[in-house]
């Protein structure tokens, strides 16, 4: 109930010319269900073998196409490329505010939700595998801590949050913040310190 409520909320879609040139429209999703009196929520372990986020946490997800009807079509299609979740059994509740990525993605952000626990099929090309992860810790006050990290050269201060799945870090950890303030009714403004700090993440 506290996850479809959010769907009443206006999104901040981050205006065109604030993004930087070059970037990419991407979508991803974060599918939660109850299993075992739980709600769990599914993550991704991305393939160390991949040229962008190597190894790291995130949420299944990708760039647009033109195949796609809609931005959350899209985030659904990569959803099932990724690890075989059938797109039939997401209903789509609610939109994030817009966020983007340092390898260049102006992304938007799908919650979803799943009415039985889900089935997952491994990416042939191995691309990502399933991670599924209790949604109360993560999203409890207190559960961010901030950490450091270097990426193309770069250091980067971050949000990051830890479990016994590994580590979310960068820009799927700054969704996690904003989704854990959203439902807790705390005053979010992760869009305007997006902007206002230029964070690309």
């Amino acid at each position: 109930a506290r996850l479809a409520a959010l769907g009443a909320r206006p999104v901040r879609e981050l205006p065109a010319h604030e993004v930087p040139a070059g970037f990419r429209r991407a979508a991803v999703l974060l599918p939660f269900w109850r299993e075992g009196g739980r709600v769990r929520l599914l993550l991704t372990e991305r393939a160390s073998s991949l040229r962008d986020h190597s190894g790291q946490v995130a949420f299944p997800g990708g760039r647009v196409d033109a195949r796609d009807a809609s931005l959350a079509a899209a985030a659904l299609r990569e959803a099932r490329e990724e690890v075989g979740l059938d797109p039939s059994r997401v209903r789509i509740v609610a939109r994030l505010d817009d966020c983007w990525s340092g390898a260049g993605h102006h992304v938007a952000a799908f919650v979803g939700w799943l009415d039985a626990p889900p089935r997952f099929v491994a990416d042939p090309r191995g691309a990502a595998r399933p991670l599924v992860a209790d949604a109360d810790p993560l999203l409890a006050p207190g559960a961010v801590v901030s950490t450091e990290h270097d990426y193309r050269g770069r250091r980067y201060v971050n949000h990051a949050f830890r479990g016994s799945w590994g580590e979310v870090i960068g820009m799927s950890a700054d969704l996690l913040l904003e989704l854990g303030q959203r439902m807790r009714g705390e005053p979010c403004d992760r869009a305007q310190v997006r902007l206002d700090a230029r964070a690309v993440v």
